[in-house]
């Protein structure tokens, strides 16, 4: 969107603009992998025993998991996890519909293992799959997020101790709404060249100006206030 000041105005006009273009909307049941883009989602993660598995078992130290396996199954995507333990993710407002997984204790021979599944929804538990072991089949996971703020991703130890509590969180996958808008970040003109980098934000006000162009001022959210002479012109 464009703003220029018009009229035969001197001084300085103010203009408000909400920029933001929206891409183009995903594919029906979109995925993203927590495995995937567990950098980007950013989660908290505690367990009982050694390192989250990223498409692996838990590990003594990360990278060092097995590959990831409930019963005959193997896996190439997941979170391998380890009672009691809990992962926290924090959720864009709209961005997902749902959360799937197939779950079940980490093969380790027949009989090993106790572990409990639960998925909390903005506090509200959503699932539980009961006490599992490695000799029991996988348990499939469908959790609607419209709505929700935040996951949690809970392992207990079924109440008998951590020996052998392998959780796999198998295929842990966000389905993504299909008739969301994403917003990339905002290409700001200032009289026709690109602007240059905000200054660091202070309590989410950033200012973009150089020393003879409009001057913008970076609300947050793709809110801007831009300050314009007669003549000048912003583009976003």
């Amino acid at each position: 969107m464009r703003s220029n000041a018009i009229g035969s105005m001197l001084g300085v006009v103010t203009v408000f603009l909400a920029a933001a273009v929206p891409a183009e909307p995903a594919p029906a049941q979109d995925a993203v992998y927590l495995s995937d883009a567990y950098e980007a989602l950013a989660p908290t993660c505690a367990q009982g025993w050694g390192a989250l598995g990223l498409n692996t078992a838990a590990g003594q130290s990360p990278g060092t998991g097995a590959p990831l396996r409930i019963g005959e199954a193997l896996f190439d995507k997941g979170l391998g996890h380890h009672a009691p333990g809990e992962i926290h993710i924090e959720l864009p407002e709209g961005e997902y519909t749902a959360f799937a997984a197939t779950v079940g204790v980490h093969w380790q021979g027949g009989g090993r293992g106790s572990v409990a599944f639960q998925v909390f929804v903005d506090g509200e538990k959503r699932f539980d799959s009961g006490a599992m072991t490695d000799s029991d089949a996988a348990q499939s996971v469908d959790v609607p997020l419209a709505g929700a703020r935040q996951l949690r991703l809970v392992a207990t130890d079924a109440g008998d101790g951590i020996s052998c509590d392998m959780a796999n969180w198998a295929d842990a996958r966000l389905l993504r709404d299909p008739n969301a808008m994403r917003f990339g970040a905002p290409e700001i003109l200032l009289c026709g060249r690109p602007a240059p980098e905000p200054s660091p934000a202070v309590c989410e006000f950033s200012l973009i100006a150089t020393d003879s162009s409009p001057q913008i001022a970076a609300l947050g959210r793709g809110a801007f206030a831009a300050c314009l002479r007669e003549g000048e012109d912003v583009a976003v």
